[in-house]
């Protein structure tokens, strides 16, 4: 179930950056998926089985692939430019600078911090 839930949570995100504009470098790639690894093994079995728990978070995961997106190095340095830069290009990659900066302003959500 766990493993489930942990495939499901990778893809939503990964669908979540592509309607961004991105995608996940190697590096990110492997700390999203600990990352959601670790917030599912957190969870009472009790709660991989409650839909709305596993709506909360799949809504969290794709509110943290919005900030990742937001704080993508590129994406900063382009609207510092031009302020009405929007930002969405094809297949931009998300690096682990932007992984860690959204993780500040992330935690603390269920099921992840």
């Amino acid at each position: 179930m766990k493993k489930e839930i942990i495939e499901r949570l990778y893809k939503i995100a990964t669908n979540q950056a592509r309607r961004n504009g991105f995608i996940f470098d190697d590096d990110v790639e492997s700390e999203l998926i600990y990352f959601i690894t670790i917030g599912v093994n957190k969870m009472p079995d009790s709660q991989l089985n409650d839909k709305e728990t596993i709506q909360l978070a799949e809504r969290n995961i794709e509110d943290f692939v919005n900030l990742m997106s937001r704080n993508s190095p590129g994406r900063i340095h382009r609207r510092s430019l031009d302020p009405d830069y929007l930002g969405f290009m094809v297949n931009e990659s998300l690096d682990i600078s932007a992984f860690k900066l959204a993780l500040r302003g992330f935690c603390p959500r269920f099921p992840f911090c």
